[in-house]
């Protein structure tokens, strides 16, 4: 995986995901799985939340490029979308 244009390690990307999602109530971040093999391929996550004016921003990263345009992103934004759509206020 890579962010930006330095490599990230698993080991770091798992060190950033624990440290987030344990000390910052704000961020909720997610693995990506590829369904029939069930590998790790990404993450996203809600970040930012605003709880009052029911907000947050939305990030989306595919690290494999074997898995670059098969949908995936696409289908985790869906399902992201879906799963908060009570967060998010449509008319912003």
């Amino acid at each position: 995986m890579s962010i930006g244009l330095w490599p990230v390690t698993w080991e770091a990307e798992a060190d950033w995901y624990g440290g987030n999602s344990r000390n910052n109530p704000q961020n909720a971040g997610f693995t990506i799985y590829e369904r029939v093999t069930l590998r790790p391929i990404g993450n996203t996550g809600l970040h930012k939340i605003d709880f009052r004016n029911r907000t947050a921003e939305f990030g989306i990263m595919i690290g494999e490029k074997d898995c670059w345009g098969k949908g995936y992103g696409t289908e985790t934004a869906h399902s992201t979308q879906g799963r908060n759509a009570g967060l998010t206020d449509a008319s912003s």
